[in-house]
């Protein structure tokens, strides 16, 4: 669902993909980074889970563009869901990427979740000549490591990312 369809208007201003495989609501940082870059100017492409109420001030941005992602919710046996849960969202967020950021200068996206942000905004921003920017808070393999076995393969593969 677009939260916010304003028309872009002039086409000087640059744009700046983001995104989060997370609760928007819950993303502050991205937040406050998405508000920044409004402020200096830029579009923002804002790419983030629904979850809880998004922020007023996001809302309010008429440079903020907001696609929500519906959250994975397969009830399927749990390892089955490491394997089709990361496919499914590859899909999903490569897709989007396209649609959204093919006119980004910039994406910018949010460290932990690793696997599959990284390697599809990777490619996106390859296919598009973007640059990427990582908001680096945590090592992705770390949070895997608390759920799972620390010498798991996704956790090894994880890790090499």
């Amino acid at each position: 669902a677009v939260v916010s369809t304003q028309s872009t208007g002039s086409q000087n201003k640059s744009r700046v993909g983001v995104i989060v495989l997370g609760d928007i609501g819950r993303s502050p940082r991205m937040k406050e980074h998405c508000l920044s870059l409004a402020k200096e100017g830029f579009y923002v492409y804002y790419i983030a889970e629904k979850g809880s109420a998004i922020h007023p001030d996001l809302l309010a941005n008429k440079n903020i563009f907001i696609q929500l992602l519906k959250p994975y919710s397969f009830s399927l046996p749990r390892i089955i869901n490491l394997i089709v849960k990361p496919l499914y969202q590859s899909v999903v967020l490569f897709l989007l990427c396209c649609k959204h950021f093919w006119a980004c200068s910039t994406i910018l996206m949010q460290n932990p979740p690793t696997i599959p942000v990284m390697a599809i905004v990777w490619i996106v921003s390859r296919l598009y000549n973007a640059k990427m920017v990582i908001d680096w808070h945590n090592y992705g393999y770390t949070i895997l490591q608390l759920g799972l076995s620390p010498n798991c393969l996704l956790c090894a593969v994880s890790f090499f990312i």
